[in-house]
């Protein structure tokens, strides 16, 4: 019984998947001249959300690990034909490199912003780290115990360089990340 059930079920999935990767995507606005009725307009309604569950093949993916892990703990008898399976992983294969085709696509258009991304992480961990030195009490405390008042102004000194370079860091980062 679970063999049917699941054979059936791997089958839904891959069938799904199939028909989620071949379907055209959905209009934003449709400009019928006469409107659908409600019932058939549901239905669709109904039909693109579960195709589009399928769509990015996570389903069919975790579906075939489903087959994959009742055939080690129940053994071959458990697990769906094998025809079935083959099919639902060569359209697991097809499905993962569409998907790299995605990618590639993203980072076409990601890739000019890119250097602007780095350069605003690089300045980000810089601001970051002199903050995590300089924003602490301890300096301050510094300056204030020194015995010495030329060694007390030195650190005050220090100080508010730091301070002025964290000023002249972090406005460009602001910018650069407002801009990215």
């Amino acid at each position: 019984l679970f063999r049917r059930v699941w054979a059936l079920e791997l089958k839904e999935a891959l069938e799904l998947t199939r028909q989620a990767r071949a379907a055209p995507p959905a209009p934003a606005s449709s400009t019928q001249a006469t409107p659908a009725p409600a019932s058939s307009a549901q239905a669709t309604t109904k039909d693109g959300v579960k195709l589009a569950e399928y769509e990015s093949g996570m389903k069919l993916r975790d579906a075939v690990e489903f087959a994959k892990k009742a055939r080690a703990k129940l053994g071959p008898d458990f697990s769906p034909d094998e025809t079935v399976m083959h099919e639902a992983r060569e359209q697991l294969k097809t499905v993962s490199l569409e998907q790299f085709r995605n990618l590639r696509s993203l980072w076409r258009l990601v890739s000019p912003v890119a250097p602007i991304i780095l350069y605003t992480l690089v300045l980000a961990l810089i601001t970051t780290v002199l903050r995590a030195k300089f924003h602490q009490l301890g300096v301050w405390m510094a300056c204030i115990e020194a015995g010495d008042r030329d060694a007390a102004f030195s650190q005050l000194l220090e100080l508010w360089v730091a301070h002025m370079l964290i000023k002249l860091l972090s406005l460009p980062e602001g910018t650069y990340m407002k801009r990215a």
